[in-house]
């Protein structure tokens, strides 16, 4: 058996600040990195999906044009106004 030098009241307590400070790095890290990975694991919903309005040509460059769709997010009861001009 090796002799080590006995274990000091500072040294615990230094042990102890360093593991309680880890945990809470590592508890307060979490939420960070799912919202920096989020895009990659999620499928986007409705309102972040393109809506197709059309052909490119026609909305010519310069002139407004109103673009009739539908609400990609819709509820049962939404009836004519999920129908946007």
């Amino acid at each position: 058996m090796s002799l080590s030098s006995p274990v000091t009241r500072r040294g615990a307590f230094v042990k102890l600040g360093l593991l309680l400070n880890g945990l809470a790095g590592a508890f307060l890290a979490v939420p960070v990195f799912r919202y920096l990975l989020s895009p990659t694991t999620r499928e986007p919903e409705g309102a972040d999906r393109w809506i197709s309005l059309g052909a490119a040509l026609q909305f010519p460059i310069g002139e407004t044009r109103l673009a009739s769709f539908r609400n990609p997010v819709v509820g049962p009861n939404d009836g004519p106004t999920a129908n946007l001009p």
